[in-house]
């Protein structure tokens, strides 16, 4: 079975609507596999990094801040990629949110939140100055943005499409509600998975 490869959003994690509503849909079509990511972006991606030399993965779908960790080891993994409301300046995105944040479903560690501090945003920033640098023009087009009608985060279309050809919009928030991974999210997947392209 084809093994598709889901990174949260921040404030979130594998029980997230949006990785539940793809599990359901894509029963009996892939595997969806997903840890439940550190907010430390430099943790994070080494943790990324080494599920990808370990699981085959057909198909990175990131949301958010898995879109910032996916569309860094795509080229990498030379898989195709569905990245919903990519945030490539978190460090900036972090800079009002210093202090206490609780995360908006359980993880498996039984974390309740965390903290964004100075230390933590700098950790950002450093992994953004890099965000590119394992960018293949060969991955321009199998790689897909999703961007929602009603997002106010996410303001990086322009950037996404310095590197990538295509971009889908649906119309709902920065992180899609199970009907918009319902209606847009897996049938897109669905398709990818089906054709030869992969």
């Amino acid at each position: 079975m084809k093994k598709i490869f889901f990174l949260h959003g921040l404030n979130w994690s594998v029980a997230c609507p949006m990785a539940v509503t793809l599990r359901e849909e894509l029963r009996g079509v892939a595997e969806v596999v997903a840890p439940d990511l550190s907010v430390d972006p430099e943790v994070a991606l080494a943790a990324v990094r080494e599920i990808c030399r370990e699981v085959k993965t057909d198909l990175i779908v990131g949301s958010s801040y898995g879109s910032f960790l996916g569309q860094q080891v795509v080229g990498e993994v030379g898989c195709r990629a569905l990245l919903c409301s990519p945030m490539f300046q978190m460090a900036e995105f972090l800079q009002t949110r210093i202090g206490w944040h609780e995360f908006k479903s359980p993880r498996r560690d039984g974390a309740i939140g965390y903290e964004v501090t100075p230390e933590l945003i700098e950790k950002y920033r450093r992994t953004e100055v890099h965000q590119f640098d394992g960018y293949n023009p060969a991955m321009r087009d199998r790689v897909i943005g999703f961007y929602g009608s009603q997002d106010t985060l996410a303001r990086t279309r322009q950037e996404f499409l310095r590197y990538y050809s295509t971009v889908i919009d649906y119309d709902g928030p920065h992180t899609m509600t199970p009907e918009n991974v319902r209606s847009v999210l897996a049938p897109a997947a669905i398709r990818i998975l089906k054709s030869n392209a992969i």
